[in-house]
């Protein structure tokens, strides 16, 4: 009988905002969802995720004859906050390095498929990825193969590519294609676990750090970038192409964009790619910078007769990018609101307002109680003091709904317990547990039809337009104060390379 071939995994993926005050400890991670073991399949099977990528490729390949095994370690990620604690750091890693080491140990060990991210930040480990792709190394040794699907906005290092086989970042952003890319990682492991190709990395790293609020893949600078990728994967020696915008909200020495390419034993090919495509990058690199509305006339404009008779029907949508829980923002600043309610905006559907003490007192008011609070503003009150407000509670939820929209499609999510209060015109949907509103059923779960709504507004940078975009009127950057502001200026760095476009003349 043939042996099967035996494919260790895990995930640890987290976005680090080093702005943020909110550090990440494990309980970040156990909110959002953290699975152990067989656990992974009881999770992640079905859905439009990493780990469920990695499960219907092994499926897949069983479908066509090959014995293929997972061996799950864990699957761990966290909403952007602050610096990952060291303990919390040490659990996740410890877990990940028993379970190779035990498959190893047994001889279930033929290949590694890791879901990481490329923005981690750890307290006193800058390059969180780097760290675990060398300990992992370490474990499996020089001939076993270890890939890596990997964020577009992944800050990607050399210490990275010197301990991995081959990366497989985002082509989509908003990210609509990490189960793409862990299928393909995936493919690619079983191809290098049968000889079929021998994967070399090149990388090129570049002395910018744009804002991420113009790296959309639709539209923009990375549209031309990403064409060059897909012409030169399709030449026969290219196994793939990644374009890393960077994550500008990690003060550390290996932040900014960068060009990765993987070729089948082709290092000069691989090492021509990457200048290619950098040189690029770099040419555009201003295209990545965009003017962004003020708070006061964004809201005019949403309110205004003129701007609400143009265009499809649905809703305008105000984007606070700047408060962008998916970027470390705090999802409690109050600027925005109070603009709305000080100019007396109606019909607007408001997502999110994180305050833990806010929903506890509206489960003490009951639905249909009234409550007189002051509601967000604790986190950064120079982000925006605590609005007070009177408001009636109309629904009350435990925050559990499942993703419809095309990320994570499937996936169950829980902002915790939830209150939906309407002050004024504004239905404020008031969480417990952070986390961007970027699927649309975060409106839909406590009772407003999100595309019928005259206003909306949504913390997130920018991945909220894969579920709302379709039925948006229109979409308005609101600029903003907050952790994740795309205005750089606003944040003192210490430990980024020098000179770093946009931040100096270069």
């Amino acid at each position: 009988m043939t042996r099967p071939t035996y494919l260790v995994v895990g995930q640890i993926s987290h976005e680090t905002n080093v702005f943020s005050p909110i550090l990440t400890g494990l309980d970040q991670f156990q909110g959002r969802g953290l699975a152990y073991k067989e656990g992974l399949f009881e999770v992640f099977r079905g859905t439009k995720t990493g780990v469920g990528g990695v499960i219907d490729a092994v499926e897949q390949a069983r479908a066509a004859g090959r014995q293929v095994e997972i061996i799950p370690t864990i699957a761990a990620s966290a909403v952007p906050s602050g610096l990952v604690t060291r303990d919390a750091y040490a659990h996740l890693l410890g877990t990940l390095l028993d379970g190779i080491k035990e498959a190893k140990a047994g001889g279930r060990l033929d290949g590694v498929v890791l879901i990481l991210h490329g923005a981690m930040v750890v307290d006193g480990i800058t390059d969180a990825e780097g760290d675990i792709l060398e300990k992992v190394r370490k474990a499996v040794g020089k001939e076993t193969p270890v890939v890596s699907t990997l964020d577009l906005h992944g800050n990607i290092s050399e210490k990275m590519v010197a301990n991995a086989d081959a990366f497989f970042g985002y082509d989509t952003n908003p990210h609509v294609d990490p189960y793409e890319r862990a299928v393909e990682a995936t493919g690619r492991i079983l191809e290098i676990i049968d000889g079929k190709i021998r994967p070399v990395m090149a990388i090129e790293k570049l002395k910018m750090m744009p804002p991420t609020i113009n790296m959309r893949t639709a539209e923009g600078p990375m549209v031309r970038l990403f064409t060059m990728a897909r012409e030169f994967e399709a030449q026969p020696r290219v196994i793939n192409v990644s374009v890393f915008g960077g994550f500008p909200f990690a003060d550390i020495p290996e932040a900014g964009s960068s060009v990765v390419a993987v070729t089948d034993n082709d290092p000069a090919l691989a090492a021509h790619i990457v200048k290619t495509i950098g040189q690029e990058m770099w040419n555009t690199r201003r295209q990545f910078l965009k003017p962004i509305t003020s708070t006061a006339d964004a809201v005019r404009h949403a309110m205004s007769p003129e701007a609400q008779a143009k265009g499809k029907p649905g809703p305008i949508i105000l984007a606070d990018v700047a408060d962008n829980c998916g970027g470390g923002g705090s999802g409690d600043t109050t600027v925005l609101l109070q603009a709305l309610l000080d100019m007396g905006a109606q019909d607007v559907g408001f997502a999110i307002m994180w305050d833990s003490e806010a929903v506890r007192q509206a489960e003490k008011a009951g639905v249909g109680g009234t409550v007189t609070l002051d509601l967000g503003g604790q986190t950064v009150p120079a982000h925006g003091k605590p609005v007070h407000v009177t408001a009636t509670v109309k629904k009350l939820t435990n925050g559990e709904f499942i993703n419809t929209g095309p990320m994570g499609t499937g996936l169950k999510v829980s902002v915790g317990p939830t209150t939906l209060l309407q002050a004024g015109g504004v239905e404020i949907i008031t969480i417990s547990n952070r986390m961007a509103p970027n699927d649309p059923e975060i409106f839909r779960h406590v009772g407003i039809a999100p595309e019928k709504k005259t206003i909306l507004v949504v913390k997130s940078r920018g991945h909220f337009r894969a579920g709302y975009e379709p039925f948006a009127k229109e979409i308005v950057e609101v600029d903003c104060p907050g952790a994740a502001s795309p205005n750089l200026s606003w944040f003192e760095y210490r430990h980024i390379p020098r000179p770093m476009f946009p931040l100096d003349p270069v």
